[in-house]
């Protein structure tokens, strides 16, 4: 134990010793892992929800229903400020506009609904109102914030049209003047009943074999574990060629071959050094997605076996490329060739699920896709142990594999 451990302290030296092997380490995961992540959306959230901001200069029991009915939308909706969210702009109680319009011009907000003073006088009045709404989305009209805003409004026009009715019905039946108040709160009350029982309703399903958006993993849910998959599987798998090209032809490994080790210990700390340089550039990763608030899910321990049982794979991956190459041309060729693939097919850069049927067949081919496929379940899915199972399955077949393969063909000259 004491010689493997010596060994893989000198990979490791050796290795961090280089300027370019820290930057590609270090510096270059990170910048591409944020780039990519504002790219595919900048949201550091699992599930997908969208931030609906409201400037009602209104207040009024009307403005206030319509509140009421986007926040009953449900969690995807986060409408503020209302309903305890502490996304209010900047500690104003009431911003102008230009105040109100700034989080979504930063990208924090996905629309901003304005309900100009007066509203609730003008429905009282049966007069037409025009809400003006902001939107990100360069179509408004396909912005599903948007779209959660017209659904709200059917609820205050049923309304609107429940007491029309019933003044209408109070001047034709000629009822007393007096009782038109009564009358009229006693139509929108059984108007809003029957609202609320939603006798019409859509059942829909996929049956043209889509998928709901909102299970398709984006922002830094998708290029954090993606860029710390694609870098571990670049740096270690690529690493260890190297490293083992180099000591074949300067003759250290043959010369560590006639001193009193055995032939398991040196392979061990080769191991053991990648899977430490492994470990390291997921720790990075992981540790700028919880920096900018990136929620890891709530089963550490399954994303620990991943992590682990990937790094292991890619790992001994490298060690049965080793065997193969014949001089360092070769291995910055395959090393590249490989990780470039494997990180395209198997959905590092961008979930597998939005490829052809096809392509995530070969994709599954891959460790990479099943160690994405395991992220998204504990990340965006919020899964635990029993969510990866198959993935951790999966990536234990491909280690023992590659471990076999790799020392079938470890070569010391």
């Amino acid at each position: 134990m004491r010689n493997t451990l010596i060994i893989a302290r000198l990979d490791l030296l050796i290795f961090l010793r280089s300027r370019s092997n820290v930057i590609q380490l270090v510096l270059v995961p990170v910048i591409l892992t944020l780039v990519l992540g504002f790219a595919l959306g900048g949201r550091a959230g699992g599930a997908l929800t969208l931030r609906l901001d409201i400037l009602d200069e209104d207040d009024t029991p009307r403005s206030r229903q319509l509140v009421e009915a986007l926040v009953a939308q449900g969690p995807t909706l986060q409408v503020c400020p209302a309903a305890g969210k502490a996304c209010a702009w900047d500690g104003e109680d009431l911003p102008d506009l230009e105040s109100a319009l700034s989080p979504l011009r930063r990208g924090d907000s996905d629309g901003l609904l304005q309900i100009p003073a007066g509203f609730g006088e003008q429905l009282a009045a049966q007069a037409r109102v025009l809400l003006p709404f902001h939107s990100r989305a360069a179509m408004p009209m396909a912005d599903p914030v948007w779209q959660s805003v017209q659904i709200a409004l059917s609820t205050i026009n049923g309304a609107v049209a429940a007491d029309a009715t019933a003044r209408a019905l109070h001047a034709a039946l000629g009822l007393n003047e007096e009782g038109l108040a009564d009358y009229r709160t006693a139509v929108q009350g059984l108007a809003g009943d029957a609202w609320a029982a939603r006798p019409v309703l859509v059942e829909a399903s996929a049956s043209a074999g889509g998928q709901d958006s909102s299970d398709i993993p984006g922002g830094f849910a998708q290029s954090v574990p993606g860029m710390a998959t694609f870098y571990a599987l670049f740096n270690v798998m690529g690493g260890g060629m190297a490293v083992i090209m180099r000591e074949r032809r300067e003759g250290t490994l043959a010369r560590m071959a006639t001193l009193p080790l055995r032939r398991r210990e040196i392979v061990a700390g080769k191991i053991l050094a990648r899977v430490v340089t492994g470990i390291l550039q997921f720790t990075i990763i992981f540790g700028v997605g919880v920096a900018i608030g990136l929620d890891l899910g709530r089963a550490p321990l399954p994303l620990i076996l991943l992590t682990l049982l990937y790094v292991l794979c890619v790992t001994a991956l490298g060690i049965a490329l080793a065997g193969l190459i014949r001089n360092d041309e070769q291995v910055a060729l395959l090393s590249a060739l490989v990780a470039l693939t494997m990180a395209a097919l198997g959905g590092a850069w961008w979930p597998l699920s939005l490829a052809p049927p096809f392509m995530q067949v070969i994709g599954k081919l891959t460790p990479v896709a099943w160690a994405m496929e395991g992220f998204h379940q504990l990340i965006w899915r919020d899964g635990g142990l029993a969510e990866v199972l198959p993935s951790l399955a999966v990536l234990a077949f491909f280690c023992v594999f590659f471990f076999a393969l790799g020392l079938r063909l470890f070569r010391y000259k």
